[in-house]
């Protein structure tokens, strides 16, 4: 049976995007960031200290929740043992995280 995906990556990457800017206009970010996949969330080099990560990551719960009409609760163990070996979390990592949680299993 083919499932049709809830979300794309392209529409995920968004949702990411609007989200930091949320943090910019907010002033959480003192500086505006256009991400790519290489853009480092969590660990050294970072763009976001960790109350802006903690706020960035409610804020992506809240707009997936209101994209996908059901609850998107981020769980940091299971992202931790998705970027398992890793000492960053770059946004196409989360991206393939946010994926696995929202879309159905082909």
């Amino acid at each position: 049976m083919n499932m049709q995906k809830i979300m794309d990556e392209k529409q995920i990457n968004l949702i990411i995007q609007e989200s930091i800017d949320s943090l910019f206009r907010s002033e959480l970010i003192s500086d505006k960031v256009t991400i790519t996949n290489e853009t480092i969330l969590l660990g050294k080099g970072s763009v976001l200290d960790s109350v802006a990560f903690i706020t960035l990551f409610s804020e992506i719960e809240d707009r997936l929740t209101e994209k996908t009409g059901t609850e998107v609760f981020i769980d940091f163990n299971k992202l931790h043992d998705f970027n398992t070996d890793k000492s960053q979390l770059n946004v196409i990592t989360f991206i393939e995280f946010i994926n696995s949680l929202i879309n159905p299993e082909k």
